[in-house]
């Protein structure tokens, strides 16, 4: 387990711990020499013993850092690397802000010029992944960082590529099919049965959260994860 004070690649010191999530946890991180600060996603051990769990990770940085370098509004990763455990990290730009979660839980609804501006941002975001063939899958507002850049205070950055998926060259279909990965409130009916789907899910998605922007709440409610993605 990765703790602050460590170096990982001999470049990135960590520091503070700043989130943990089931395949990974993040650290507020430097570089060495350049002094830079950085976010460093580490992958805890006991996912790093599950083959499949492991290529996601990887799979997610690669992503990311090819999408990254091309779009503004897609975060940036800087270094991937392994430690000696087999497990991996990354490091990604710093950002300095919330995500749309936080914002619609602070102010409720949002109001259109708002919303709009938003949906601008998360359809550039996407319109680059669709265009390289790939695929999110797990579009929410937990991933839409809201940081300032310049003197707007809404700028999306779309973050977790770690469930994100290549489409089919010349079909549009999803390479991997029969699991219902993602987060089943913003999932189409097709993710959520486990058929694949293609680009249109990461749109059915945006819909929702669209919905959930300006009125405060999603479309579909349901006692527990199955039952919202069944009620559609």
């Amino acid at each position: 387990m990765s703790l602050p004070g460590e170096v990982l690649g001999a470049r990135w010191a960590l520091d503070e711990k700043i989130d943990a999530g089931a395949m990974g946890e993040i650290f507020r991180g430097r570089h060495r020499v350049l002094g830079h600060t950085v976010a460093v996603k580490v992958m805890i051990p006991d996912a790093a013993r599950d083959g499949a769990t492991t290529e996601r990770f990887l799979r997610e940085a690669r992503i990311a850092s090819q999408l990254g370098e091309r779009n503004p509004h897609i975060v940036k990763v800087m270094d991937l690397g392994c430690l000696p455990d087999g497990s991996g990290f990354y490091a990604m730009e710093w950002l300095q802000g919330e995500d749309l979660a936080a914002t619609l839980t602070r102010a409720g609804r949002l109001p259109w010029p708002r919303v709009r501006h938003f949906a601008l941002q998360i359809c550039a975001a996407l319109a680059g992944a669709h265009a390289a063939g790939i695929v999110h899958r797990d579009l929410k507002p937990e991933n839409c960082f809201r940081v300032q850049v310049g003197d707007d205070p809404d700028f999306i950055k779309l973050l977790d590529f770690g469930v994100a998926h290549m489409s089919v060259p010349g079909t549009g279909k999803l390479t991997e099919m029969g699991q219902a990965l993602g987060t089943a409130a913003y999932m189409s009916p097709e993710q959520a049965a486990g058929q694949g789907g293609d680009h249109r899910i990461d749109i059915y998605a945006l819909g929702v959260i669209m919905y959930e922007m300006l009125t405060g709440y999603q479309p579909f409610e349901a006692g527990n994860e199955i039952g919202r993605a069944s009620c559609r």
